[in-house]
């Protein structure tokens, strides 16, 4: 049986996952990838006990998870209408995630961030359908109910409904994009 979800998360989720709980679950649930960069990034997470290690990088050689890489061609396209002040404000991996879903080359996944700026970025590019917040993630794979830790600073539904709004009201307005 295949796994009904496709998810490209970056950083902060693997984080936010770790510490609710849910790292394992998700994995099980869907078919989870990460961009090259967030690989690198994910390195641990603070719980009640103290700094826990992550380990990305086995998980993707034992294939749990898979590691998706943006061409330098690709990078440069996603943030090439952005104004510079923009681009600098979007952290690496999720630029590379972003990049990866206008690539065309991995329809039917979805982007989950916990950075603002990524997520107006994904509606000014006209991607809103390509994105899902931590919440829905969590309630459509049944993880929500499992959680152990607070979900308090984790992005909501609504937080990235108000992002996406802000970044189609720029894409209309053409704030932040070069003329």
């Amino acid at each position: 049986m295949s796994k009904p979800n496709l998810v490209l998360l970056d950083c902060d989720i693997i984080i936010f996952c770790h510490q609710l709980g849910v790292w394992e679950q998700l994995k099980t649930s869907s078919n989870v990838a990460v961009a090259s960069t967030v690989a690198h990034e994910a390195r641990y997470f603070r719980s009640q006990h103290g700094n826990k290690s992550i380990d990305i990088g086995s998980q993707i050689t034992r294939k749990e998870i898979q590691c998706l890489e943006a061409t330098a061609a690709e990078l440069a396209g996603a943030v090439r209408d952005f104004a510079r002040v923009f681009v600098a404000a979007l952290q690496y991996g999720e630029l590379e995630a972003i990049a990866l879903l206008i690539s065309g080359r991995f329809e039917g996944w979805l982007f989950c961030t916990g950075d603002r700026i990524a997520m107006q970025a994904v509606a000014m590019l006209g991607l809103s359908d390509r994105i899902i917040s931590f919440e829905k993630l969590l309630t459509e794979t049944g993880l929500k109910g499992r959680i152990t830790g607070r979900l308090n600073r984790a992005p909501s539904e609504e937080t990235l409904q108000y992002h996406l709004d802000l970044g189609k009201t720029r894409r209309v307005t053409r704030e932040y994009f070069i003329s």
